[in-house]
């Protein structure tokens, strides 16, 4: 229904790894056309396998730090052969949402979201060798703030 209401639009779903029905959830968007799925709350370490009969969804998954970035690309590749379509950077100090952090996290500079998006685009760009799309999400209230997002990258 919702394709026929936007027929050139782009359809995405955000499914919470943390959700009883998550596999479910996965398969069913990607069966009934969805354009990408964006993952977070958990690592979306089995995504690929979900979407594996939809090679042209996109996957997404939401971060928060580097290291979560190089456990799914890692995982990914050697398991699925295939790295995400784009990151979702997100930290617990800017972004609402679930996040799963501690409240000793709270403030800790190595989720600065500056920080860990800079580091980001370095690994993807020197140890994967590839140039993934990194969204910046949540503190971001002014073009200030945009600019400085697009300036890291």
């Amino acid at each position: 229904m919702v394709r026929t209401l936007s027929r050139y639009g782009i359809l995405g779903v955000n499914a919470m790894v943390v959700a009883r029905d998550y596999e479910t959830l996965v398969r069913t968007a990607a069966e009934c056309g969805a354009d990408l799925v964006v993952s977070g709350a958990g690592l979306p370490l089995n995504l690929p396998e979900y979407t594996a009969d939809y090679p042209d969804v996109a996957l997404v998954p939401i971060i928060s730090t580097t290291r979560a970035a190089k456990v799914i690309c890692q995982k990914w590749e050697r398991r699925y052969g295939r790295l995400p379509d784009a990151f979702v950077v997100e930290n617990p100090n800017t972004a609402g949402g679930h996040l799963g952090a501690k409240s000793e996290e709270l403030g800790d500079p190595a989720l600065n979201a500056d920080r860990v998006l800079s580091q980001l685009l370095d690994y993807l760009r020197d140890d994967v060798g590839v140039e993934i799309p990194v969204i910046a999400a949540g503190g971001i209230w002014d073009r200030a703030d945009i600019d400085r997002a697009l300036a890291l990258g």
